[in-house]
């Protein structure tokens, strides 16, 4: 395990994550009237995630061994590396212990609520937070997730260039954003939006949403998402064994597809499902596996990066079964399970499909029945399945293929400042 994580992480400096454009930094310097890269000054507001962490794996040139596509601020790091610019992250987890001379770091506490008051209370706290600690840096550009408030778009736009990272559809895929509660996120992103200039998305379905809310103001870049490592592809002659990674909550569809799975068994004996990952649901799935008595289906919990690569390997089929009433932005998983040659099925509300192509099938979100159906088409057709897996060489290559990176087409968003 150690070699296989050595080999994997000693690789940054042989990895070109990022290509630039040649003309990526005239334009931005021209805009501002700055004489030198180093004069360029970006913030970034990345989501959640152990940023710090990535930062330590980067400065040891290193990938972030705990995530199994090269991370979306390992790439913003390389950029602003190759750029010669100046950067601020703003950090939901601390400090780095470490320094660079390009990158410094603020901290800012995402918010904790207890009720919808303090809800509000908390994200007016946050967002006056974020703004000033970007305030005090005083960039150039800003580079906002899309885990940041709305209402800060404003103020963070303000006297900078302000580039949305999207990493979220604003309502599921397919369905429609006319009712109430999506047309209030719609007029928000509509009224807010117009502080934005330029965006990256992580989908095309995300792409066409934000074009659609701001009149087609917003083209924005599409990324595809990179995995680290290559791997063999399987040569899997048929398809028995089902895999599921992801957040165990009921709207990810995780009972959907053990139902579907528990149905099937009776016609397949050897057919088996692993479920993988951890959230709300885990004492309701485990009770649910062990009330069907099938050592067949699995619930190994959450597993590191490695760990997630070695159950895809071990695998025929990657089910995503996400149901309507979740905002999917990209099923990365799907990628993870093409870099391996195993092929996907997704419900209809996970903004895959295009990228993935005729590597993967789509059944109706919530629709038990359809999933059941299309799983029985790659397990009982053994000719579809292998059509499945024949497709994903084009898949693979893309996956590969750094100018596609995030990070890459933050830099084609740059060259057109």
């Amino acid at each position: 395990m150690n070699q296989n994580i050595e080999s994997q992480t000693a690789s940054l400096d042989h990895d070109v994550c990022v290509i630039l454009p040649d003309d990526v930094l005239a334009g931005a310097l021209r805009r501002f009237g700055l004489s030198d890269p180093s004069q360029l000054r970006i913030s970034y507001l990345p989501g959640p995630g152990d940023v710090v962490g990535s930062f330590n794996y980067w400065q040891d040139r290193r990938h972030d061994v705990r995530v199994p596509c090269i991370a979306y601020s390992t790439m913003f790091f390389e950029l602003v590396s190759q750029l010669g610019a100046q950067a601020q992250i703003i950090s939901a987890v601390g400090l780095p212990d470490t320094t660079h001379p390009q990158i410094t770091f603020a901290h800012v506490k995402p918010p904790v609520w207890q009720s919808r008051r303090e809800f509000f209370q908390t994200q007016k706290i946050y967002t006056t937070a974020l703004v000033s600690a970007v305030a005090d840096f005083d960039p150039h550009i800003v580079v906002a997730s899309s885990d940041v408030p709305e209402h800060a778009w404003s103020a963070l736009g303000g006297s900078s260039v302000l580039i949305l990272s999207q990493h979220n559809s604003f309502w599921p895929q397919g369905q429609s954003r006319f009712n109430p509660k999506r047309i209030r996120k719609t007029l928000r992103v509509w009224r807010h939006g117009r502080h934005l200039e330029d965006a990256v998305c992580i989908s095309h379905e995300c792409q066409r949403q934000l074009a659609g809310i701001s009149a087609g103001r917003l083209t924005a870049e599409v990324a595809v998402p990179q995995v680290i490592q290559h791997y063999p592809a399987r040569n899997s002659r048929r398809a028995r064994r089902l895999l599921y990674l992801g957040r165990i909550e009921e709207n990810k569809g995780i009972f959907l597809l053990l139902e579907a799975v528990a149905a099937l068994s009776e016609k397949f004996d050897d057919i088996s499902l692993v479920f993988a990952g951890s959230g709300g649901a885990e004492d309701v799935l485990h009770q649910r596996i062990a009330g069907l008595g099938n050592p067949h289906i699995q619930f190994l919990g959450r597993l590191p990066s490695q760990g997630v690569h070695a159950q895809i390997a071990q695998s025929d089929i990657l089910v995503c079964p996400t149901m309507s009433s979740f905002n999917e932005g990209l099923a990365v998983v799907g990628f993870e399970a093409a870099a391996h040659g195993v092929p996907s099925i997704l419900s209809s509300v996970v903004p895959a499909a295009e990228l993935l192509g005729n590597s993967c099938l789509v059944f109706d979100a919530d629709n038990q029945a359809e999933l059941t159906q299309k799983i029985l088409r790659f397990v009982g057709d053994t000719q579809s399945y292998q059509d499945a897996v024949a497709h994903l060489s084009g898949v693979r290559d893309q996956i590969y293929d750094r100018s596609l990176s995030w990070g890459s087409q933050l830099a084609r968003v740059l060259a057109r400042l």
